[in-house]
């Protein structure tokens, strides 16, 4: 079959075709996505209460699932590990000052003539195996041990004292060590205040609500020593006992560690001294930073639920 000959007024008439039609329409494009990919809005903290628990692959002690550390309280089928905290998620600041100080504690245990921790065996908080930063927090309860049926009132009674609780901001204070109750693993922790002893007094209600349940109470001190001032412990009176809630105690975990720190077999924190001057440096820099108080967080299980407390109008805090 022979090719076919088109006309040339055919020709013409595609063109003119084309011609008429208009021209396609350009994506618009804006400043931010021509410098590059745009800064997306930080999760809100309800969304990390979803994800903040470990995948459970045993209800058995098996350190080596676990770093080499040990369960402190073992796992009872239909009791509940319960835990209430304020949680504080570090800006990029916040991070990187922690870091430092953290790397600058590494160096100065690497100079060291005793058998201490080094750069391998301390362990960071401040991001998971990933590298994505993770939030800390200040723990306003010890672990406590619900049943089944007492979760629901436990939870409603927290949300009561929280009711009466204003909002406050906590300022960053020293470096220590600081060891778990079975002093297997140790903290690397910052210690944390509030104006008018807000914290000793918001887990004076939190522990009369554990003694209710007939739960463990956090920093009590039956026999308060000579060294803890007046003013840095409160009374708390759990119905059988009168205690004290030493507020010098309250901190933040960035790190952790199986080995002991120096002088550890005589004390049950010890002050990380840093004598450099960038170590000072840092110091400072911690002081000048504040941990907001806004909200009371409760796991019970694997469960988080966000308790919001008292903001007064006009705060900084809203």
């Amino acid at each position: 079959m022979g090719l076919v000959d088109y006309s040339d007024s055919e020709d013409e008439a595609e063109v003119a075709k084309n011609e008429s039609m208009p021209p396609a329409k350009k994506r618009k494009t804006t400043q931010a996505s021509q410098d590059g990919p745009t800064q997306l809005p930080p999760l809100p903290s309800a969304f990390r209460d979803l994800y903040s628990s470990n995948v459970r692959t045993s209800v058995q002690d098996d350190p080596t699932l676990h770093g080499g550390r040990q369960r402190v309280i073992p796992h009872v089928e239909g009791n509940w590990p319960t835990h209430i905290f304020i949680e504080w998620l570090p800006d990029q600041n916040e991070n990187y000052a922690l870091q430092e100080s953290m790397r600058l504690i590494e160096r100065s245990l690497d100079g060291s003539s005793r058998t201490l921790p080094t750069s391998n065996v301390i362990h960071t908080l401040l991001r998971n195996d990933l590298g994505v930063p993770i939030p800390l927090h200040v723990s306003l309860s010890r672990t406590l041990m619900l049943k089944t049926e007492q979760r629901n009132a436990f939870l409603a009674r927290c949300k009561v004292a929280a009711s009466s609780v204003t909002a406050f901001e906590m300022k960053l204070e020293t470096l220590q060590w600081h060891p778990n109750e079975d002093r297997t693993r140790w903290f690397l922790v910052v210690q944390v205040s509030s104006p008018d002893d807000a914290l000793s007094s918001l887990v004076e209600s939190l522990n009369s609500i554990a003694a209710e349940f007939y739960q463990p109470l956090l920093y009590e001190d039956e026999d308060a020593t000579f060294s803890v001032t007046p003013s840095a412990s409160r009374i708390v009176d759990s119905g059988a006992t009168t205690t004290r809630v030493v507020s010098q105690k309250f901190h933040i975990s960035f790190a952790w560690s199986l080995e002991p720190p120096p002088t550890a077999e005589t004390t049950d924190t010890e002050t990380v001294q840093q004598t450099q001057t960038d170590g000072r440096f840092l110091t400072k820099a911690l002081a000048e930073y504040r941990v907001p108080a806004k909200d009371l967080k409760v796991r019970i299980g694997q469960d988080v639920t966000t308790i919001p407390l008292r903001v007064r109008r006009g705060s900084a805090l809203q």
